[in-house]
């Protein structure tokens, strides 16, 4: 099954410069897509921002929790660096957020509009050969997905 992997793998390295070197002009005149269709980091940095917000959200809120009583085992009131750390728990949470709705635009409203343009640029061969790539791609995905699914030991 590797070996298959690392075949196919190879042969979407070669077709992906290929498509480069034969097509990769076709995206010179947009901002947000690389040579072979994808998304430049330009619209991609958002999850950056979300995965980070909520890291540092949990992190943040788990600073804030307030210590229990020994005797009542009540919750004790918190101080002041852990009222802070609650404030820059909701901080990241709003980050999180605001990088989660910033990336959903870029996606809709500026790159796929901008792909699909691109896309339209493009003479009827060099499509073929993108689906060709984005075919292979996906099933190096799922041989890869396989593979570790049967290389984990059974949990049961």
């Amino acid at each position: 099954m590797s070996s298959n992997f690392n075949f196919t793998n190879s042969i979407s390295s070669d077709l992906k410069t290929q498509f480069v070197a034969n097509y990769g002009k076709f995206a010179t005149g947009f901002a947000h897509i690389d040579p072979i269709g994808n998304q430049k980091f330009n619209t991609q940095w958002p999850i950056i921002v979300i995965i980070l917000g909520i890291i540092l959200s949990v992190l943040a809120y788990i600073g804030s929790r307030p210590d229990k009583d020994e005797k009542t085992g009540e919750s004790k009131e918190r101080t002041g660096l852990q009222k802070f750390l609650l404030g820059v728990t909701w901080l990241f949470i709003l980050c999180a957020v605001f990088g989660a709705g910033y990336g959903a635009y870029l996606y809709f409203a500026i790159y796929l509009p901008e792909y699909f343009e691109w896309f339209e640029t493009l003479p009827m061969e060099a499509k073929g050969k993108l689906g060709m790539i984005t075919t292979i791609d996906k099933v190096n995905l799922n041989q890869e997905t396989m593979s570790r699914r049967n290389s984990q030991p059974n949990r049961f």
